[in-house]
């Protein structure tokens, strides 16, 4: 009995400490740039790997991929999110998978690590603002936010939302 609490409580202090993402991934990643100096400079950083993480403030899921505008938020060093309240800016998740609406809705914490595909120049409410546009290669989701659930800020409709080709970076 003695050992199988042992075990029990071993197990528990690695997994608490464990990565979100696998180190064959994590390895590829940029480290130490931060979210708004990529924002700013959306063309140098056009094909890098990055580890963001956030608040889904939006969500729509088509037959050409899963699309949710993330309210950025720190991440520690072992990928998971610090503080949902803080917030550098937002970005765009693209997944070419269709993701389940269940799972990936407003509220949801979520851990990416993905490459940079371009900048879309839009607003955040009548100011403009660039959103740095990342295809997910593994995601995280955590558990819902709880409290207030950030607003979406790019507008309804697919068309209108995604105007652009992934496909093909500019």
């Amino acid at each position: 009995m003695k050992k199988l609490l042992i075990y029990l409580l071993a197990s528990i202090l690695l997994t608490s400490c464990s990565y979100a993402f696998k180190d064959s991934l994590r390895m590829s990643a940029e480290e130490d740039i931060p979210f708004t100096f990529t924002q700013n400079n959306i063309n140098r950083d056009i094909g890098a790997v990055f580890i963001w993480g956030g608040v889904i403030a939006n969500s729509v899921f088509s037959d050409s991929g899963s699309y949710l505008e993330i309210v950025q938020t720190p991440l520690n060093k072992y990928g998971k999110i610090v503080n949902p309240r803080v917030s550098e800016g937002r970005f765009i998740l693209y997944s070419p998978a269709r993701l389940d609406s269940h799972i990936y809705r407003k509220g949801r914490l979520l851990s990416v690590i993905g490459i940079i595909v371009k900048g879309v120049e839009s607003t955040m409410g009548e100011e403009p603002y660039t959103y740095p546009v990342m295809e997910a290669i593994e995601i995280r989701p955590w558990d819902m936010m709880e409290g207030d659930i950030p607003h979406a800020g790019f507008p309804r409709g697919l068309s209108n939302l995604f105007p652009w080709s992934l496909t093909s970076p500019q």
